[in-house]
């Protein structure tokens, strides 16, 4: 009962943990042996080793793979096998005293009997070398004239050398220079700078500041950064939303074809059997390839959000213990976290496009006997982009930005564009969709049920959304919806 009760107190533990946002990006799980890749995000040992198995490439005789979130190259010179590789990445030793701190059982395998193929349960951690390490190895390793500096502690105590850890750990210290520790800011820059990276190229910068003297703003900063990845967190939400809205759209339009088919068959059933037959596979292919790359792009997203929580639960538990300085560093360290984030969302939202599905009827159709039953007709896709992002975050449709030069551009919360040129989600999820063709304007339903029409003269020429809820839309005549 004792072990049950002991087991049931670590798994809810363990789900606290999980909910508070400290996980591999990759499995969405708790940390399981923590690796850390150059760029500083962090994976599980297995899933970085799986990761690596997947995606290693090899350029110009290097064997390289990216990072999944920022998608930064690791590159590897030597000959060497996956099982290797993965454990040259060091432990993330800030993630496992986290871990520790939050009552989470830490399981490791020492590191060095790792390279030989053999699986020792870690005893001891080395801070400096950020290596888990069995009995005898620690013993080897206090012993070795080479790492007497070097501090080795049982696992469960890691959290009581913070101090050691956090001034060991890879953010505060020089990307370029990697035994040198960060202790300047170039304000011309805005960037961290060892000693040696100031003297390589930042001796002509006129303001560059001990952090000791550019410390003092970690309450502005820590709002600052919390903003950020709020921000970038609404942001991935809404992509997400407009993949799954775009993909209901494909399914609607695969069954709408279908019914279209049917209504066809009255008249020439024989014919629209095969029709019916092949539009209805393609368009179930099509609709789960389509589906597939939503949900990666979705599951994409869904590892920076951990990364976003990742670095929150870090700075969060590291605010206890760091001083401003290091505080300083961790957080100009994740706004470019923040900042190459930004740019892999962007980068895959501008790249995101919409499937349109229509029927290519044959003209011949009435004459059916007439036409090779292959060539009755056949599913055409098209892709469009999805929505031109102007520099505010609000979105609009590419083809209507000429339209809208004086657009009143509002923030709205979880506001969305769908396929529609012209149309607006309000964020109660009603939308206005703008018919050119008709000269009309419409209020939808998240279902698409017609809730108003109102009839126009003449194409709109500024449109807005206005508060939360109401969509509105001037004409050039003074008349508005």
């Amino acid at each position: 009962m004792a072990a049950a009760s002991e087991a049931s107190n670590e798994m809810e533990v363990g789900e606290q943990v999980l909910s508070e946002g400290l996980n591999c990006p990759l499995c969405q799980k708790v940390f399981k042996s923590p690796r850390r890749l150059p760029c500083l995000h962090s994976f599980c040992q297995d899933c970085l080793h799986s990761h690596i198995s997947k995606t290693t490439c090899v350029n110009e005789s290097v064997k390289q793979f990216f990072c999944p979130i920022c998608r930064n190259v690791s590159i590897s010179k030597d000959e060497i096998t996956t099982d290797k590789w993965v454990l040259l990445f060091p432990l993330n030793t800030i993630a496992l005293f986290v871990l520790i701190e939050s009552k989470v059982k830490v399981k490791l395998v020492c590191n060095v009997c790792q390279t030989e193929d053999v699986t020792s349960p870690a005893e001891d951690i080395c801070i400096v070398c950020e290596e888990a390490l069995c009995g005898h190895c620690s013993k080897v390793h206090r012993r070795s004239r080479l790492l007497t500096t070097h501090t080795v502690v049982k696992i469960e105590e890691l959290p009581r050398k913070h101090d050691i850890v956090m001034r060991n750990h890879a953010v505060f210290h020089c990307n370029e220079h990697t035994h040198n520790p960060v202790e300047l800011f170039c304000t011309a820059h805005e960037t961290v700078l060892c000693t040696g990276c100031f003297f390589d190229s930042h001796t002509n910068c006129s303001n560059v500041v001990k952090l000791i003297k550019e410390t003092p703003n970690i309450s502005d900063l820590l709002l600052r950064i919390k903003a950020g990845m709020q921000n970038l967190e609404d942001q991935i939400k809404r992509f997400t939303k407009i993949n799954l809205l775009n993909l209901s759209k494909l399914g609607t339009e695969v069954n709408e074809l279908t019914v279209e088919i049917r209504r066809l068959r009255k008249t020439i059933n024989d014919a629209l059997d095969d029709l019916e037959m092949k539009v209805k596979e393609e368009g179930k292919n099509l609709f789960e390839e389509e589906k597939e790359r939503i949900e990666q792009l979705n599951n994409g997203c869904k590892s920076h959000e951990t990364a976003i929580r990742n670095w929150n639960v870090v700075v969060e538990s590291v605010s206890k213990y760091a001083t401003q300085p290091e505080m300083f560093v961790l957080i100009k360290t994740i706004m470019n976290q923040i900042s190459a984030s930004q740019q892999q969302i962007d980068d895959k939202y501008s790249k995101n496009s919409i499937l349109t599905l229509q029927l290519d009827v044959h003209p011949q159709l009435k004459s059916i006997t007439d036409i090779p039953r292959g060539e009755i007709g056949r599913l055409q896709v098209k892709k469009n982009d999805a929505v031109h992002v102007l520099s505010d975050g609000f979105k609009l449709p590419k083809e209507c930005k000429s339209d809208c030069l004086n657009i009143k551009r509002v923030k709205v919360p979880e506001s969305i564009i769908p396929w529609f040129s012209g149309a607006k989600f309000t964020a109660d999820m009603q939308v206005v969709l703008v018919d050119y063709t008709n000269k009309s304007c419409y209020l939808l339903e998240y279902s698409y049920d017609i809730v108003d029409c109102y009839k126009f003269s003449e194409n709109p020429w500024n449109t807005c959304l206005i508060g939360k809820k109401v969509a509105a839309i001037t004409f050039p005549h003074g008349k508005s919806i």
